[in-house]
């Protein structure tokens, strides 16, 4: 059945993701609209629910309650941390909500194959999940191209994800995704955004993974002689440190870490977040676990082969590829917004910029909201929901293959895995 604008949504966790999709209602309040919200934090509820003028009623403390009522929207936003994005995207389907998903759908395998077997074939429901890369101009160009046939066939891509040194300290070694047991791994957390465009990209099926890569710098081995538990607890080398947290959190720089940390900026709510949360803690005397860096290869039917490298020790935070097709090789840089294609019959160079989006992840962000709106008016899902379910598990079983392949030191058969993966749920 089509929706009527705006689209009504409740959103499911009112952190930094909720409010990067639930800001599209501000500056376009007759395509979408928010009517409710559950927030176990306390003063993130508050501050949500009166930015978007949410009724009493349909303020929660717990998603539970959203879905013991009758349904009163068209969508639900879920931005749960990672280990809570399963319960409340089940509850919401059998509840006969859209479902727009942060990801990543899940935090292990089998839970994704029985939420794939439960939703495959419902071309009623929308359920999207958040691979925004896809909804960029810079990353849609490239799949234009490819498509086009100008690379003639693919051959190989080698894909890097500079993750950024100082983004990598704040999100993997002191924040919500620094230890798997809590979260996800890396591979999974941060790269299915990637997994998911390359897989576009070549549009074949994975025939074989292996990984490598571990915890290597941000460790309590390389603790600087001297240092307390706290930035704040004068630390003997806080003004040379990259990683201090009076640098990132307080200095002059109003960047987005610092709307993570406390929902409220005020210099006393940001200091007693660092006195007393994870984000004023030594980077190098966390608990974090996940690697921070990491090489995944992957060889695809027709033997195309791709090379991922994730790194956290990167001055910039972008996106750098190069792919190797029969007639000619494209290069791309998220950080230069550029795309350069070299032809092989003449070595004509073609160099294209691609232009700066606003926002973050180029514009995807935005994107990948007026998209999930446009197949809710429209009925389109082919169309506007770029990212099907079905290519989002794949991606996902991809990255949980990766880690599978870099724990036990060993080259993952896909088939095998899947079949492994589907016989453990029937049984």
């Amino acid at each position: 059945m089509l929706k009527k604008l705006p689209i009504r949504v409740i959103v499911i966790g009112a952190g930094d993701r909720g409010n990067v999709y639930a800001r599209y209602s501000i500056g376009s309040p007759d395509e979408l609209k928010i009517v409710g919200v559950a927030e176990a934090d306390d003063l993130k509820l508050k501050i949500f629910s009166e930015k978007y003028n949410i009724p009493k009623e349909n303020i929660f403390k717990d998603y539970k309650e959203v879905f013991s009522r009758e349904q009163f929207a068209d969508a639900v936003f879920i931005t749960t941390p990672d280990r809570l994005h399963y319960e409340p995207a089940l509850m919401a389907y059998k509840k006969g909500y859209h479902i727009l998903l942060e990801k990543p759908i899940c935090n292990n395998p089998i839970d994704l194959i029985k939420l794939s077997n439960l939703v495959k074939n419902n071309s009623e429901q929308l359920f999207m999940i958040c691979h925004v890369l896809r909804y960029t101009n810079f990353f849609g160009l490239i799949k234009r191209i490819i498509d086009s046939k100008e690379l003639g066939d693919i051959v190989c891509i080698q894909h890097n994800e500079n993750i950024g040194n100082i983004h990598f300290s704040h999100s993997f070694v002191r924040g919500n995704w620094s230890n798997s047991d809590r979260s996800s791994p890396i591979i999974l957390a941060k790269t299915c955004h990637d997994f998911d465009i390359l897989l576009w990209f070549t549009g074949k099926k994975i025939k074989r993974i292996s990984s490598f890569g571990s915890l290597t710098f941000f460790t309590k081995r390389n603790k600087p002689k001297g240092a307390p538990l706290r930035c704040l607890d004068g630390c003997p080398v806080e003004k040379d440190c990259p990683y201090s947290a009076i640098k990132i959190y307080l200095s002059e720089n109003k960047s987005w870490f610092r709307t993570v940390i406390t929902p409220e900026l005020s210099f006393e709510s940001l200091y007693k977040a660092l006195k007393e949360g994870p984000y004023g803690v030594c980077v190098f005397q966390s608990d974090n676990n996940v690697a921070d860096h990491q090489v995944t290869n992957i060889l695809l039917e027709g033997d195309t082969t791709i090379a991922f490298t994730l790194c956290g020790l990167t001055s910039e935070i972008s996106r750098t590829l190069k792919i190797m097709g029969t007639k000619a090789q494209l290069r791309a840089s998220t950080y230069k917004n550029e795309i350069e294609i070299t032809e092989f019959s003449t070595n004509n160079v073609k160099r294209i910029q691609v232009g700066f989006i606003e926002g973050f992840h180029y514009g995807g962000d935005v994107n990948i909201v007026k998209s999930f709106i446009k197949a809710l008016t429209t009925g389109n899902f082919k169309e506007y929901n770029l990212t099907s379910f079905e290519d989002s598990v794949m991606s996902h079983l991809a990255a949980f293959a990766a880690e599978k392949a870099r724990l036990e030191n060993k080259v993952i058969d896909f088939d095998l895995y899947l079949k492994e993966l589907n016989n453990e749920v029937k049984s």
